[in-house]
């Protein structure tokens, strides 16, 4: 159960990014969905990118923000289903 509960997780941005990808509206909200996990020096996720490489919007701090509180929010909210991060 944990290895599932750790794909989810590791794929929710990826997942996030193909569910609103279809509205054109959204697009550019999908690519900040998606980079939400990466970090600059490249060990985050889905990607593994770094520095210049990681879309602009998702650098600076108020969409990627937004985005990881409504993640955060949402994970303790649901904390039963995908347990705790260190759980994972």
């Amino acid at each position: 159960m944990k290895f599932k509960r750790a794909i989810i997780y590791n794929t929710f941005t990826v997942r996030g990014q193909t569910a609103i990808d279809p509205i054109d509206d959204l697009h550019e909200a999908g690519s900040l969905i998606r980079h939400l996990m990466e970090h600059y020096d490249g060990t985050g996720s889905p990607d593994k990118l770094e520095a210049k490489n990681i879309p602009i919007g998702s650098r600076f701090p108020i969409g990627s923000r937004i985005i990881a509180l409504a993640e955060h929010i949402d994970r303790h909210l649901h904390a039963g289903y995908y347990g705790t991060l260190e759980s994972l």
